[in-house]
């Protein structure tokens, strides 16, 4: 159904004269800004639950969108990515406009980039792939078991095997590295992606981990996901954060040391505070009873306080509503939130052991 929908909307394009523009959202503007300035009804907003509402939340400035107009520069149709997975659309029909949520389509290549390092391995992935996103994640899957400053070396090679999700045939989404290899000085070391984990060939997990929860809690009232299916509503229900339960005015700390960026009341969010962190990671703390003694661009250290849990904004009872962000692309929180190392045990070991004989043969193939 959706893939016709695109299809009839681009064959439009060239029966009625329609063009599609890719914009980018401006820095402050709200869902409610965005439907004033391009004559959508309001009610498209207000006609949500209060949860969509609140999804109206996780659109970031600089995140590209889709609108279609028609030669009068009349609104068409509008697609805006909510995270990775869903995406609002707003369509016209013969009577008014109509919203709803839904997947994003894209398309998952699997590729094996070779790089050889002439400045930074950085630089020269970006070089060699075009690919930010791939240097940046490349860097956190290695983590801290390699020092890239100092142990990578003029015409050192990498070797990156990774999955890439595309959009309208553009890089849609941070890669999946499913393995990779770094060659210096001869030696080579492996990493291999299992379980959500990243492990050297021995089946030790690399250290890589910078955050902590946020507060004490009594339950996790709703945990991370970017597209779930509500079977009696008929509807998608992403929840793009982790909901900490706990009783009011309990104390919130940073999840990481960062600089403070936003302080303030956030639509659905109600009370929230935004902190930039580290290679382009940011968390956000919404629905806080108040703030502790902190300010905007101040720079807090891991566990300092913060604020408190509430219920302010569009919420139900006392919880801290928990986001991540890296490069403003909402993702799983616990996958970075320090804790215990695992082990791969005896259930899985025959596994991973394929898993490392595959991919270390399809890496070796680039040497």
């Amino acid at each position: 159904m959706l893939k016709t929908l695109i299809y009839l909307s681009l064959l439009s394009m060239y029966l009625f004269g329609t063009s599609m523009q890719t914009l980018s959202w401006k820095n402050g503007e709200t869902f409610l800004n965005f439907l004033d300035n391009n004559s959508l009804p309001s009610t498209l907003y207000y006609d949500l639950d209060d949860r969509e509402k609140i999804l109206t939340e996780e659109i970031f400035a600089g995140i590209d969108y889709q609108v279609l107009v028609n030669e009068d520069n009349q609104t068409q149709q509008v697609l805006i990515p909510l995270g990775e997975e869903l995406q609002i659309h707003i369509y016209k029909t013969s009577n008014d406009y109509e919203l709803k949520i839904i997947p994003i389509i894209y398309q998952t290549k699997t590729k094996t980039d070779y790089v050889t390092v002439l400045t930074s391995p950085y630089k020269d992935i970006i070089d060699t792939t075009s690919n930010p996103e791939l240097a940046r994640a490349f860097l956190s899957a290695y983590g801290k078991s390699i020092n890239f400053k100092k142990d990578i070396r003029f015409g050192d090679i990498i070797v990156i095997h990774y999955e890439q999700k595309y959009r309208l045939n553009d890089l849609h989404s941070t890669p999946t590295i499913l393995a990779a290899l770094s060659e210096t000085n001869r030696a080579k070391k492996y990493i291999f992606n299992f379980q959500d984990g990243y492990y050297d060939e021995k089946g030790k997990e690399l250290d890589k981990y910078f955050m902590v929860e946020p507060c004490k809690y009594k339950r996790i009232s709703d945990g991370f996901t970017h597209k779930r299916w509500h079977p009696i509503r008929k509807k998608y229900r992403p929840h793009l954060g982790v909901d900490y339960a706990a009783r009011t005015g309990t104390p919130v700390n940073a999840a990481a040391s960062g600089r403070i960026t936003f302080i303030g009341n956030k639509g659905g969010y109600g009370k929230t505070i935004e902190i930039k962190h580290q290679n382009g990671y940011k968390t956000l703390y919404a629905h806080l009873n108040r703030y502790a003694n902190v300010k905007k661009g101040q720079y807090v250290k891991k566990n300092k306080r913060i604020g408190y849990v509430g219920s302010t904004g569009l919420s139900t009872g006392p919880h801290l509503h928990f986001g991540l962000y890296k490069h403003n692309r909402a993702i799983n929180p616990y996958k970075v939130i320090e804790k215990t190392k695992i082990k791969i045990t005896a259930k899985y070991k025959s596994a991973f052991r394929q898993k490392v004989k595959t991919y270390k043969s399809t890496l070796d193939q680039y040497l």
